[in-house]
């Protein structure tokens, strides 16, 4: 490798830009980092000797460069309320394998942490890695996050998980770096990663599951905080709401309008609603699904419709009063609570534009998530991979 401190500054600069970009241009890399080409062509030819980077053109000039899939891999973890995804994946992004298992975080974190390793150890036999390979793992979580010092702090329905030294667990266990995140901090950032308008430089990510949390992404990089509690939307008090929340407030969204609340709403209204679609349905099944109650809203029962109405226009009092403060481009509502279906996106959208027109209304797109169930887990491993790049800790 270089032995300048120029060269060396290059040569990170070069990853970054790669890393950030895909294939790029040596006249590309050069408009970006300000780089004379011949500094470039000295940068790239050393990183192509390491074996840190390849390119299939056969020109002498302005070669197209990307990242060489064998410098190593990384895990990408992603813990919701009801489920987690450990995923392998190459350092450029590409996802080997993920595993999908239900979880009960009131057990506490040794039992989950150990299936975790199970997981981590078994993907990476099938996929022959070895563990000298492993660069890094990312984690997402459902609570505020310390970022810098890697633990949960005060999860609201994560006993045992508060001030837990994730980072440290990580990185001495498979010697590498570790990253923990909010869990909606990492799917926001996998969505803004496949956003369809690259030209969208904000996007928020509303999940609407087990809890209900928000992730931010600015030009590529997630808002935190200053203390890790910045989206901790959760407990954002909405109006008209009497619920008791699990944190002790009352009123918080997650107490009103999460999928638990929900279906408590529409078990309630089955018992009181003899002869009804949701009665039928719980008489049948014992309990009420959130699919179940778009199809008794499909078939006519206006309790069901009204639930879901209640749910997406407190999900769009949130979505529209986070628009007065932030402005994204877009907002992307993920979880469990999709399944509610398009009327429920309907009311969201309507409420959202009520609060916040003519500021944004029609013009901004709040849509469902096309990503997997698993984009905790793909946002996880993309921040542990741009955190190594960020950092220097590739060569």
């Amino acid at each position: 490798m270089p032995a300048s401190s120029t060269n060396d500054t290059a040569v990170n600069t070069i990853l970054k830009i790669i890393n950030t970009y895909g294939s790029v241009s040596q006249t590309m890399m050069s408009e970006v980092s300000g780089y004379s080409k011949g500094m470039i062509s000295i940068a790239c030819e050393s990183l192509s000797e390491a074996g840190l980077i390849t390119s299939d053109s056969c020109k002498a000039k302005n070669k197209e460069y990307r990242l060489s899939p064998d410098i190593g891999a990384v895990i990408g973890i992603g813990i919701g309320g009801t489920t987690c995804w450990v995923g392998l994946f190459r350092i450029t992004g590409e996802e080997l394998a993920i595993i999908k298992e239900p979880i009960d975080l009131s057990r506490g974190p040794d039992a989950i942490l150990n299936m975790i390793s199970r997981h981590i150890s078994s993907l990476m036999a099938q996929n022959n890695v070895r563990m000298e390979e492993l660069r890094g793992i990312g984690m997402g979580i459902p609570s505020p996050v310390k970022y810098q010092e890697g633990y949960a702090n005060h999860p609201a329905f994560m006993p045992g998980w508060h001030l837990l030294d994730l980072k440290k667990f990580f990185a001495e266990k498979y010697n590498c770096p570790a990253f923990i995140d909010n869990e909606v901090n990492t799917m926001a950032l996998a969505e803004f990663i496949q956003r369809p308008d690259r030209n969208h430089h904000i996007l928020l990510c509303l999940k609407a599951g087990t809890g209900i949390g928000a992730g931010l992404v600015i030009d590529g990089e997630i808002y935190r905080g200053e203390n890790g509690g910045g989206n901790n939307v959760g407990h954002i008090q909405i109006s008209g709401s009497t619920a008791l929340c699990k944190c002790g407030k009352i009123g918080c969204i997650e107490a009103t309008a999460s999928a638990p609340a929900v279906r408590q709403k529409a078990t309630e209204y089955a018992k009181a609603n003899p002869g009804t679609e949701l009665w039928k349905i719980f008489s049948e099944e014992g309990s009420i699904s959130l699919s179940a109650i778009k199809k008794a809203a499909d078939n006519g029962d206006k309790g069901a419709l009204g639930i879901i109405k209640d749910a997406g226009e407190a999900l769009g009092e949130l979505a529209g009063t986070l628009t007065m403060i932030l402005d994204p481009a877009e907002i992307v509502v993920s979880g469990q609570m999709m399944q509610l279906g398009p009327n429920y996106l309907y009311y969201i959208r309507a409420k959202a534009e009520r609060i916040s027109a003519p500021w944004a209304g029609y013009e901004q797109n709040i849509r469902f998530s096309s990503m997997p169930s698993s984009s905790g887990a793909v946002g996880a491993a993309r921040l542990c991979i741009n955190e190594l790049f960020d950092h220097n800790l590739i060569l």
